[in-house]
């Protein structure tokens, strides 16, 4: 926790209605199994992605372990994305990433350890994964604070307020994750795994230059159910971060929700 000098203590947080601040598809709707050689899947996917607050400094002039009751940390997002199987244990896949108040793109390369592919429809398969992906981000718009302060370190009375600032964000994300499903029937599966994300931004707020670097750890449930050619899945995952606000960690769940078509 950082210490606190200053003789006036500022309060800031970033509100729920900030979406202009960029959030990282974390929702991935992947098993621990690959397509199979040659095949293809198309698929689109709704979810609350991994909003990244970040305080500019000409606001931060101290940190304090409060937090506003609607989570910073989440915000609407959407990915269209298009999966080939290049190998039997191996496939490529690219999204094309909708925020709301942005855009951008990831790239994914997943090879299978454990088991046999998706195309295989195997009853009781129990398959693992590893994934690489590196993607980019970007928004702009209006992001909104909300304030609080008092005029010493020990008084008790406060004000408060709000301000909003045009943002421009831009983010590079790397994540490596371990996948893992079991299929107890051509028509059902379950998975799990253990996902890292390392993300670097940049921007700035009115004409203040803004920077993060976030390193964010989760662990991930979802449901697949198989009707001929068309995967829907359901997701949650529960996601460790780091807070700008309390300069310690918090823990977020994030949920997602998606439909495929594999030919």
């Amino acid at each position: 926790m950082r210490s606190i000098r200053q003789t006036r203590l500022s309060l800031v947080f970033l509100v729920l209605t900030s979406c202009s601040t960029v959030a990282l598809p974390v929702i991935r709707n992947e098993t621990g199994e690959t397509l199979g050689a040659n095949q293809k899947q198309i698929s689109a996917t709704i979810m609350t992605g991994r909003a990244i607050p970040i305080i500019p400094s000409s606001l931060e002039s101290a940190f304090a372990t409060s937090q506003t009751t609607s989570s910073p940390f989440s915000s609407l997002v959407g990915t269209a994305s298009f999966k080939y199987g290049f190998l039997v244990n191996l496939d490529i896949r690219f999204d094309t990433v909708l925020l709301l108040t942005g855009g951008g793109w990831r790239g994914t390369v997943k090879y299978q350890l454990l088991g046999t592919p998706q195309s295989s429809n195997a009853a009781g398969n129990f398959a693992v994964s590893g994934m690489l992906s590196h993607g980019r981000y970007a928004s702009q718009g209006s992001v909104t604070y909300d304030t609080a302060s008092s005029s010493s370190s020990t008084s008790t009375s406060s004000s408060s307020g709000s301000a909003s600032y045009t943002q421009r964000l831009s983010t590079a994300s790397t994540d490596i994750s371990v996948p893992i499903s079991y299929r107890f029937s051509d028509s059902f599966a379950v998975y799990s795994g253990l996902h890292s994300f390392i993300s670097s931004s940049e921007g700035t707020l009115d004409t203040s230059s803004l920077e993060a670097s976030n390193f964010d750890l989760g662990i991930n449930l979802g449901l697949q159910i198989k009707i001929d050619t068309i995967r829907l899945d359901l997701e949650s995952m529960m996601l460790k971060v780091d807070s700008p606000f309390s300069g310690s960690s918090e823990f977020t769940l994030l949920f997602g929700a998606g439909g495929s078509i594999v030919f």
